[in-house]
């Protein structure tokens, strides 16, 4: 894991366990990153001490623990295990107690995210066939579908503002970011077959731009995409991968 500034100054490396790191999720007050790591053998949720570095073990249940999003309060946080078979999502409390599983299916439902007041979730769904965006409530009621569009639909994250919601789609032979009112209306491709592919896009704190990776350059990359101007701007450079960025709050 790497943090770096909104202008691409100041990178500072966090890990160096020499395993697979991956999906960081900021707490609200930024004294925690909670991440997916293999570090240990086995996937498990782990979480990063901002103020020292240190690093503790949240859960580590067999089979998937993927995809961590903390609750907008900080009590707890949203995350898919796969301890029952499928992917479904739990609600878990920061010291890894489940507090309630709220999907029970056969389908995969994974990539979970709050809305800002922490009444509602969105997460991919595979239920119907193909990868959607559902909506259901803290309790795992009220399920309703939000896409009906794209071949697969993924990594879904709410705007702070609540008015829109951001995710990953698959266009042809590629993946493309889109911005839609949270309602599901207003649905908009912001990029293009240029891109090539584009993943995982995190809002800023204002609800204005958003980060996402793509490999256009040929390698994944981290751009900024400010969704009031339409504009775009790079932010990491250099021949290595760069993946699943996270805003700090």
């Amino acid at each position: 894991l790497y943090v770096v500034d909104y202008d691409g100054e100041g990178l500072l490396r966090l890990t160096a366990n020499r395993e697979l790191n991956l999906c960081p999720d900021w707490s609200p007050d930024g004294s925690e990153i909670a991440f997916t790591s293999y570090r240990d053998g086995q996937q498990a949720l782990l979480s990063l001490d901002t103020s020292n570095g240190k690093v503790r073990r949240i859960i580590g249940m067999e089979g998937l623990n993927y995809g961590a999003d903390w609750h907008p309060e900080g009590k707890e946080l949203l995350l898919s295990l796969s301890q029952g078979g499928n992917p479904e999502i739990y609600r878990i409390t920061p010291q890894g107690k489940i507090i309630k599983r709220l999907t029970v299916s056969k389908a995969i439902e994974i990539s979970p995210s709050w809305s800002p007041g922490g009444r509602d979730l969105v997460f991919t769904s595979d239920r119907t066939g193909t990868p959607q965006l559902y909506i259901i409530d803290s309790d795992g009621a009220g399920r309703r579908r939000l896409t009906f569009e794209g071949r697969y639909n993924d990594s879904a994250v709410w705007s702070p503002r609540g008015d829109k919601i951001a995710y990953a789609t698959r266009e042809g032979d590629l993946t493309q970011i889109v911005v839609m009112k949270s309602t599901g209306e207003d649905r908009r491709v912001v990029t293009d077959a240029r891109w090539r592919n584009c993943e995982d896009p995190s809002w800023a704190p204002d609800g204005r731009p958003l980060v996402f990776a793509s490999d256009r350059s040929g390698v994944f990359k981290l751009y900024v995409y400010d969704d009031e101007e339409g504009s775009f701007r790079q932010l990491t450079f250099g021949d290595d991968p760069d993946i699943s960025p996270a805003w700090s709050q």
